[in-house]
């Protein structure tokens, strides 16, 4: 279950009955991400497995759960998704003004999703309107790619950097080590633009954890690494803690 509870100073929850929901979609949901607005209500999105008609009796494979906890501690929800045993996956929300921007996965193959697949499984983002998604867009090269976080980069409206990893290394991406990269992509939330791109790595597996940018403009980048060659150089063990700033 996808659970929201409102607690107050010191962790207790105010009112049990009216501050608190469980999306039960009668199979596997988890929030994966919220931010506030201006106005003191709060987005969230997450990811559901859904069986039965409260997203689509069709619908058989991972679905993106958004929707919005309004000042009133009103619960809003609704979803996302395109067709039978096809995973789409809401990860991480940033605010930059009054609408939130997601960003995601999805392997859906109907191009009026959010345009033609460029690969197995292609990163995405996407405005949250609330309980409605708009201005979707396909990144990402003909293997695996998926964003996991963004950043809204200031003092740039408009502009966001886009993080997560790729294996692709042709259409939007290149310079791929091998494996997974850690993938940054710049561009804006509405055309699907990208502005520049840059994969960090080495010829094992990265992760990203985090991607944050700096007070003095620099970006942070947060994650994992399986290699020992490439952008990383030495290895402690099979895995290691990486931070890169640039």
């Amino acid at each position: 279950y996808a659970f929201i509870a409102k607690l107050d100073a010191i962790g207790q929850v105010q009112s049990w009955a009216a501050d608190q929901l469980d999306y039960s979609i009668q199979a596997r949901e988890m929030i994966t991400d919220v931010v506030e607005r201006p106005d003191g209500s709060v987005d969230f999105i997450g990811v559901g497995v859904a069986d039965d008609s409260f997203i689509n009796p069709n619908y058989q494979g991972q679905t993106v759960i958004v929707g919005n906890w309004d000042v009133a501690s009103t619960p809003l929800l609704g979803t996302f998704g395109r067709g039978s045993f096809e995973d789409d996956a809401g990860t991480a929300l940033v605010l930059d003004g009054n609408l939130p921007v997601g960003v995601g996965y999805t392997d859906a193959v109907d191009p009026a999703f959010a345009g033609n697949p460029k690969g197995l499984i292609d990163a995405m983002s996407y405005q949250h309107i609330c309980t409605a998604i708009s201005d979707k867009y396909r990144y990402g090269g003909s293997d695996h790619d998926e964003f996991t976080d963004a950043v809204a980069l200031a003092p740039f409206p408009g502009q966001y950097l886009f993080a997560g990893k790729t294996k692709s290394n042709d259409q939007d991406v290149s310079g791929n080590h091998g494996g997974y990269d850690i993938w940054l992509v710049k561009g804006s939330a509405s055309g699907g633009f990208i502005q520049s791109q840059r994969c960090f790595g080495g010829t094992s597996d990265e992760s990203l954890a985090k991607v944050i940018q700096k007070a003095n403009g620099n970006i942070m980048i947060f994650g994992s690494t399986e290699s020992d060659d490439g952008d990383v150089g030495s290895s402690f063990g099979d895995s290691d803690a990486w931070i890169i700033e640039y």
